[in-house]
């Protein structure tokens, strides 16, 4: 009920996060956040807790749901909500639609695969099965920074642009749309499609005296 009342509440102040501070950021500072949480508490459950009889170490206990809460705060802000607008975002027009399919398909699939394997693998390491999440947290930092380009506040059309030209991602935040090539084109092709005006002789005009 703890865990579960802490995702709801935060959830929403993502949607402030993801209009203020952008999404590489977000992502790469939820992402840090998590790994830090998952570090914490990978090494008190394995280390600290008695996992016999828990109550005889109340203060792993303790700790260890503390950062669970704050685990599911980073998350619940950052990737959580921000990860199905980049999704959104990310995509040419004519993919979009199959590829927002095809990751969340994905992300069905990997839920259940977790769900049903957890038991197993907490069953042979314990609480060490923090240790891959939190390498999966740290990889995520370094995916963000070197592979997605910054989308807050540009138009589909942006950021098809932004990859059409390579744009380093991060770089992107400053990055700015062609607009003064683009509206030097439209005049181009405005000035193509007018009719040339064709001269025509004019007759003298006889002088009646």
């Amino acid at each position: 009920m703890i865990l579960g009342g802490v995702n709801f509440g935060t959830t929403f102040y993502g949607l402030y996060v993801v209009e203020h501070y952008g999404r590489r950021l977000s992502l790469m500072v939820g992402a840090g956040w998590m790994f830090i949480c998952f570090m914490v508490f990978a090494s008190v459950g394995h280390f600290s807790l008695n996992r016999v009889d828990p109550p005889q170490t109340p203060g792993a206990g303790t700790a260890m749901i503390v950062f669970a809460c704050f685990f599911i705060t980073g998350y619940a802000v950052t990737w959580g909500p921000i990860v199905w607008a980049v999704c959104t975002e990310l995509y040419p027009s004519r993919y979009r639609s199959t590829a927002n399919s095809i990751s969340t398909l994905t992300n069905w699939i990997w839920n259940f695969l977790i769900s049903f394997f957890t038991p197993f693998i907490t069953g042979s390491i314990d609480f060490r099965y923090g240790y891959i999440f939190a390498a999966c947290n740290f990889m995520a930092v370094i995916v963000v920074y070197f592979f997605l380009c910054e989308t807050q506040g540009r138009t589909l059309e942006e950021v098809d642009t932004m990859y059409i030209e390579h744009v380093h991602p991060w770089s992107s935040k400053k990055w700015t749309p062609p607009i003064r090539t683009m509206h030097g084109a439209k005049e181009h092709e405005q000035t193509e499609s007018e009719p040339e005006h064709e001269l025509h002789d004019v007759a003298p005009v006889e002088d009646e005296n």
